[in-house]
């Protein structure tokens, strides 16, 4: 009975109505259901996973939490000459935490200062598609977790002096860092593009990136056909890959370069006609008008 009780009171409570729920994310989707016309549901949208009040936003969350729950979370600052050494910093903070960082909106001015916010990419709910043809799930599952994660990105980009000041809070909540919803490093992304552009096949890629596992699992490992294809879509390759075998492709791929300098040999050869014709139609004018005279 204790255990029961006990269970029953860890569940979270509607404070709209008597009900109540194991999970946040159904007590959200009651709320948004049964009580979308209470003022206070249109005004927010963060729900704490322990209690399951709701709260305007994310910095709001980590009070009531610090506040009502007694969470230390950890804020700190930081300082940078310039946005690329923010970006620089975030990119190997993100490889440490086993993370990402996304903006869910545009940056915003006020006065001099351009203000940007960065959220887990893991934070926030599975957003249904209302059009009749739906997208194949991903292999992972969705990367949101259906709650909302304290980690996030205050960053202040001064206009004029080019500094950058970042509020950082790296206190993850709601989801354990797993390495297949991170998101595929750029120089991954551009080894896989250089070989799709000779030609490699797909296969041949993947057990190339299968075979340089030689302790920790990192992102690429997991790569798919789906990623590969993604790659090839995203960087209009198609149109560059003539073969499957790497030998006819740049063959290919030369003889299409030896037409082009053909095609523009003749450009510049009909151009440099062109200006003579011109030159001498004008010469002729010229003398017919010096003949007039």
């Amino acid at each position: 009975m204790a255990a029961s009780a006990k269970s029953f009171e860890e569940r979270k409570k509607c404070p709209f109505c008597h009900l109540s729920y194991q999970f946040s994310s159904s007590l959200s989707k009651h709320v948004k259901e049964k009580h979308s016309n209470e003022k206070s549901v249109k005004d927010s949208h963060v729900f704490c996973n322990l209690c399951g009040s709701m709260v305007l936003s994310v910095a709001k969350l980590i009070e009531h939490l610090h506040q009502i729950h007694n969470k230390e979370i950890k804020i700190t600052n930081h300082e940078f000459r310039s946005i690329d050494k923010f970006y620089e910093w975030k990119k190997g903070e993100e490889s440490h935490s086993k993370s990402f960082y996304v903006k869910n909106s545009a940056s915003r001015m006020q006065g001099l200062n351009r203000k940007s916010y960065y959220y887990c990419n893991r934070s926030g709910v599975v957003r249904q598609s209302k059009e009749k043809r739906q997208r194949a799930p991903k292999v992972q599952g969705s990367c949101k977790t259906n709650e909302y994660c304290t980690a996030h990105m205050t960053v202040i980009e001064d206009t004029i002096t080019k500094m950058v000041k970042v509020t950082y809070c790296s206190h993850h909540s709601n989801h354990k860092p797993e390495v297949c919803h991170l998101r595929v490093p750029d120089k991954v992304k551009n080894a896989v593009a250089a070989k799709l552009a000779e030609g490699v096949t797909i296969e041949r890629i993947l057990d190339d990136i299968r075979d340089s596992v030689t302790g920790t699992i990192e992102r690429e490992h997991l790569m798919n056909r789906q990623d590969v294809h993604n790659i090839e879509y995203k960087l209009n390759l198609q149109s560059i890959k003539k073969h499957q075998n790497d030998h006819s492709s740049i063959v290919a791929w030369v003889t299409e370069m030896q037409e082009m300098e053909c095609q523009m040999r003749m450009i510049m050869i009909t151009s440099i006609q062109q200006a003579k014709e011109n030159m001498l139609m004008t010469s002729v004018s010229l003398t017919h008008i010096n003949y007039e005279l």
